[in-house]
């Protein structure tokens, strides 16, 4: 199964260095008063997502494995139509990957925000959940790129 994964884990680790290095920057240049993260926070959220998105549709190398990954095991599939197992990958994975960046643009669950008070950054806590809502957005999307490309081939 993680076969099928390897294009996504890649993207999820390109989002985490961006998101991380995206925190340190902010975190060495702005200030650390609650009125600058209640103010900065929908557009670095929308920056994230956005960010997510363009690794999920970058064209590489993990993309054109999976892909022939995905490729061979819908030849497989006796029963079924060549391209039903990447369909249905499609659908699942783009779907949840848009679930996911809806999710992101909402306000973070009740317990990300206490935490976030715990660690004094309480207006922060929807930058921080739509940071790691992120990640998730290019792993799916970039699952579901490889199974369009898997269809297209």
């Amino acid at each position: 199964m993680l076969q099928f994964l390897h294009a996504g884990i890649t993207a999820a680790c390109r989002q985490v260095i961006a998101v991380l290095f995206f925190a340190l920057f902010l975190l060495a240049i702005a200030p650390i008063a609650e009125g600058f993260w209640l103010v900065a926070g929908p557009p670095i959220t929308w920056g994230h997502l956005l960010v997510a998105g363009g690794l999920a549709l970058t064209a590489g190398k993990s993309i054109d494995q999976t892909a022939d990954r995905i490729r061979r095991v819908s030849s497989l599939m006796l029963k079924a139509s060549r391209n039903a197992v990447a369909m249905a990958l499609v659908s699942q994975f783009g779907l949840a990957a848009i679930l996911l960046a809806v999710l992101a643009l909402r306000t973070p669950p009740h317990a990300m925000i206490v935490t976030a008070e715990y660690l004094g950054y309480d207006s922060a806590a929807s930058i921080m959940w739509a940071a790691v809502l992120s990640i998730g957005v290019a792993c799916l999307g970039a699952t579901a790129h490889a199974a369009v490309k898997a269809i297209e081939i």
